[in-house]
């Protein structure tokens, strides 16, 4: 319905500042060559719903309807907002910090002292100029349409066109979704380990994303395999590929806002 698309795009709007709010933190609590593991653990939360909890939610579903699950999930993330607001700091701002956690962040490029910058619709107009803002936009949506696309396809295509009943759909779609919760992580930490062995920046940030996108093509797979386990096994490959690709992010953690202001 349309009330159900207007909310539907108003999550996407209000959900739009997370990842860039995410970046900048990481960008000033971590070392450059730590950046990439710290991205890919907090995006690696992305699978963890639908990959370690797929039954309970099914069940969620049929026990108490289809509403039941977005009033669950609404809700826990209304509690995380006071204890984000209450405990988060700057490096320079939190209490737990010493002056050698300060010099190591510090030392690795880390921003260790809160930005003061005005929104202005000059800095916007900068950003929408800047070179790895748009790499980085078309990037994202690349990745995060296909995404989309296993996030909408896979159930209903196990449903509709594998006659997979609803009883093991809820073991076996978890599969994939966990492949993906280790495909970010084994990216993030496939970039530090390259940058840690003299890859360039460029190399070592660019070509994980580069490599999950290729290996994402793998899906189409799905269409000539007859066995139920062989569809599992490359949707799960290609979901873990695609989990590659989201590390894109991190790329975009070596700049700070700071660098825009200038424009």
């Amino acid at each position: 319905s349309d009330l159900l698309f207007g909310w539907r795009l108003s999550l996407g709007l209000f959900e739009a500042p997370c990842f860039p709010a995410n970046n900048s933190i990481v960008g000033a609590w971590f070392p450059r060559a730590e950046r990439a593991r710290a991205i890919g653990v907090y995006t690696s939360a992305e699978y963890v719903a639908l990959g370690f909890a797929t039954p309970l939610l099914l069940w969620l579903m049929n026990e108490h309807g289809w509403r039941a699950l977005f009033v669950v999930s609404g809700v826990l993330g209304l509690m995380l907002v006071p204890a984000w607001w209450r405990l988060y700091r700057e490096p320079a701002e939190h209490p737990g910090v010493n002056p050698a956690e300060l010099s190591l962040i510090e030392q690795g490029g880390g921003r260790i002292q809160p930005e003061k910058a005005r929104f202005t619709p000059k800095l916007l107009w900068a950003l929408a100029r800047d070179r790895q803002i748009i790499a980085l936009c078309a990037a994202q949506f690349a990745a995060y349409s296909t995404f989309i696309f296993f996030l909408t396809w896979f159930p209903t295509y196990l449903v509709s066109a594998r006659h997979m009943a609803w009883i093991k759909l809820g073991a076996l779609a978890s599969l994939p979704y966990v492949a993906g919760f280790f495909g970010i992580l084994f990216a993030g930490w496939l970039s530090d380990l390259l940058l840690a062995r003299g890859a360039s920046l460029n190399v070592a940030r660019k070509l994980p994303v580069i490599m999950g996108m290729l290996l994402a093509s793998v899906i189409v797979l799905a269409n000539y395999v007859e066995s139920d386990a062989l569809v599992v096994a490359v949707l799960s490959l290609a979901f873990f590929a695609q989990a590659m690709s989201s590390s894109s992010w991190t790329a975009r953690s070596e700049e700070h806002t700071s660098e825009l202001q200038s424009h």
